[in-house]
C-alpha cells in the first residue's frame, strides 16, 4: 500500500524521523526505488495515517530487512529488494544476500534468464558446465544469443563477471541501442568498449 500510494516501485525503509511534543509522529521518511532510481521522501504522519486508514498519528513504523546483511540503510537496499520482488534473486542463503561477494558468470546467467523470462532449451553448448547447478540457465542464455561463452566450447561458469562483461550481457539482453561518445577514458580499445558506451 505504501509503495503504491507514494509512487515507489518498492520500499526498502520507512521510519519516523520527527515527533510532536505529544509523542505522536510528525514526519515519516520513506526510502526505496522510483523509476529505477533510489529515492527518499518525507511525508507527514497525517498523510500516512489517512493513506493507511489509521486511527491516529501515535504510531511507530519500521521494516524488517529481507536479508541480515542488507539493512534498510544499506546504499543498495532498494535495488536488492527490487531484485527479490521481481524474482531475479533469492540471495546467497535464506537469510543473507552477500552484497560484497562477486557475481559469477553462472549467477549472471541465472539473473538474466529470470529477468528476461528466457525459455528453457535443450542442448549443451559448453563442456565446462556439465552438472553445474545453473547449467540450464547458461544454456538458455547461450541460445538467446546473449553470450557466446568465454571460449568456443567453454562458459567459465565459476569465474567472476567483469564490469565489461556485465555491460555486454545487459546491452545484449535488453537490446540497448548503440551510443556514440567516450564516457570513460579507461576503455579505449577494450573489446567491450561499444557495449560500455551504450550502457553509460
Amino acid at each position: 500500500i505504501i509503495a503504491g500510494t507514494y509512487g515507489f516501485s518498492w520500499v526498502s525503509d520507512i521510519e519516523v524521523v520527527n515527533r510532536n511534543d505529544s509523542g505522536s509522529a510528525r514526519t515519516i521518511r520513506i526510502s526505496g526505488i522510483v523509476d529505477g532510481r533510489p529515492t527518499t521522501v518525507d511525508v507527514s504522519a497525517i498523510d500516512l495515517r489517512n493513506a493507511l486508514s489509521l486511527r491516529s498519528t501515535t504510531f511507530d513504523v519500521s521494516m524488517t530487512p529481507l536479508f541480515n546483511d542488507v539493512p534498510p540503510d544499506h546504499p543498495f537496499a532498494g535495488e536488492v529488494v527490487g531484485l527479490v520482488e521481481l524474482g531475479i534473486t533469492t540471495g546467497c542463503s535464506t537469510v543473507n544476500y552477500c552484497p560484497n561477494q562477486f557475481v559469477t558468470r553462472a549467477e549472471m546467467a541465472a539473473f538474466l534468464v529470470r529477468a528476461l523470462d528466457l525459455p528453457a532449451v535443450g542442448g549443451d553448448p559448453y563442456r565446462d558446465d556439465n552438472g553445474h547447478a545453473l547449467e540450464a540457465e547458461i544454456a538458455s542464455l547461450a541460445s538467446s544469443g546473449i553470450t557466446s561463452g568465454c571460449l568456443a566450447t567453454a562458459y567459465c561458469p565459476d569465474r567472476s563477471v567483469t564490469r565489461a562483461e556485465m555491460a555486454a550481457f545487459l546491452v545484449r539482453g535488453f537490446n540497448i541501442a548503440s551510443a556514440t561518445g567516450r564516457p570513460f577514458t579507461d576503455v579505449d580499445g577494450h573489446f567491450f568498449e561499444a557495449e560500455i558506451a551504450s550502457l553509460a
